[in-house]
């Protein structure tokens, strides 16, 4: 980064033309403040890197960097929302590519890590943004919406799909739970309806084998959610679907022969999708009563387990 912040300095330094000149001051500074921008990030990172809970995350994102077969350096930190951010985006206000690439994914940073299956859908922006595929699809639905709005919903609800596809249910449970509207902070004209962003989970979720959701199609019933096909970018539902179907990603099988929390807390699943499935499986099952009390075993699972294996992990490697 610092490479390139020279290298307009010194194109500003040798230019005559004065259109060359006010465009790499434009660059230059641009560049600049994405390095201040960064840095400021990464100085985030080395506040929580000691921490047991940045451990577990680290772990879960590695993992999920070798799902979508990734190999760009990952690193998650906590932040008061979640997003995902990196070289890629710079490259996208400049026109540009680069052979450097690095993602920043941050957690918000007080959620549970039940709610973690969240960054998968972070992890699928960094994945789309070496593809044309929101592009592709935006290219074939008409809307009244700005271009560059259309591109941001349809990449969210593909973000949705993709999240749906490697996690399974725990992705919709943990977005319905945590992200419902009323409460989540992310909310803008590029961000589609919750309702449709609801239905795209589900569409992808019976698609690849779950049809037996009744936990999540009792939670749904009491959403209300009819209204998803009032979305502006409605007409793009089929094209992300089709474009799920086709995605190099394996359905995890979420069978265990865990049949209670108890069994859950001794011996929990290895496999991070499992995890969470299984986990989500018991706090729907829980009550008023045994809510709290159940909360806080399963994140103290989830939590002592991915760090557990990321000790193993990193003593293998």
């Amino acid at each position: 980064m610092v490479d390139t912040v020279g290298e307009y300095i010194d194109r500003v330094e040798r230019t005559s033309d004065p259109r060359d000149t006010v465009n790499n001051i434009y660059l230059l500074e641009l560049c600049f403040s994405w390095l201040l921008y960064q840095h400021g990030y990464f100085k985030q990172v080395m506040n929580d890197y000691t921490t047991n809970k940045w451990r577990s995350l680290q772990y879960y994102l590695e993992c999920g960097k070798e799902l979508f077969s990734i190999y760009d350096p990952i690193v998650g930190s906590f932040f008061d929302r979640y997003a995902a951010t990196g070289q890629f985006l710079l490259d996208r206000s400049i026109g540009s590519s680069s052979h450097h690439n690095y993602f920043l994914i941050f957690v918000d940073e007080l959620d549970a890590p039940i709610y973690w299956p969240l960054a998968i859908h972070e992890l699928a922006h960094c994945w789309l943004s070496s593809r044309n595929s929101v592009i592709e699809i935006s290219s074939q639905i008409e809307t009244t919406l700005d271009s560059d709005i259309q591109e941001s919903r349809i990449e969210e609800a593909m973000c949705d799909a993709i999240a749906s596809k490697i996690m399974g249910p725990s992705y919709a449970f943990s977005y319905i739970n945590r992200l419902w509207t009323g409460f989540s902070r992310m909310k803008g004209r590029g961000y589609p309806t919750d309702s449709f962003r609801i239905e795209v989970m589900v569409q992808i979720l019976r698609n690849n084998g779950y049809a037996e959701l009744q936990e999540l199609d009792s939670l749904i019933d009491d959403l209300e959610y009819d209204d998803w096909d009032d979305e502006e970018i409605v007409e793009s539902l089929d094209l992300i679907d089709e474009f799920a179907i086709q995605l190099p990603f394996d359905v995890p099988n979420l069978d265990t022969e865990i049949t209670s929390l108890d069994d859950f807390q001794q011996n929990p699943p290895e496999d991070i999708r499992t995890l969470f499935h299984v986990g989500w499986e018991f706090m729907n099952q829980s009550t008023i009563d045994t809510y709290s009390e159940q909360l806080r075993a399963i994140n103290h699972t989830i939590q002592e387990t991915l760090e557990r294996n990321r000790a193993t992990f990193n003593a293998d490697t």
